[in-house]
């Protein structure tokens, strides 16, 4: 999944989507480890050329087919996160549109 949206950022880029401007190799990770309340996970960022944020990958160590934290009570919850929530409004709150 993050190499198709690579070359398709990499083409809305700078309209070459075979240039690589933007690819599929992350560019920093970061790892946290497991806590007595959250599973081990790791984020994979992946940056323009101009180091701006375009793509995160988080892996979750255990985490089967769930969402990562939440309410222990819901269907197909872990609340053993990390919040997935938090981390996609913490990607998003940084990406203005038409900015």
């Amino acid at each position: 999944m993050i190499a198709q949206f690579a070359q398709m950022n990499d083409l809305a880029d700078d309209g070459d989507g075979a240039n690589d401007s933007i690819d599929a190799e992350a560019d920093a990770t970061e790892e946290f480890p497991k806590t007595p309340d959250r599973h081990a996970y790791m984020v994979h960022d992946y940056h323009d050329d101009a180091e701006a944020l375009i793509m995160r990958k988080v892996l979750v160590d255990g985490l089967a087919h769930a969402w990562s934290g939440g309410d222990p009570d819901g269907s197909f919850t872990d609340e053993d996160g990390p919040e997935a929530s938090r981390l996609i409004w913490e990607f998003f709150k940084g990406h203005k549109l038409g900015g």
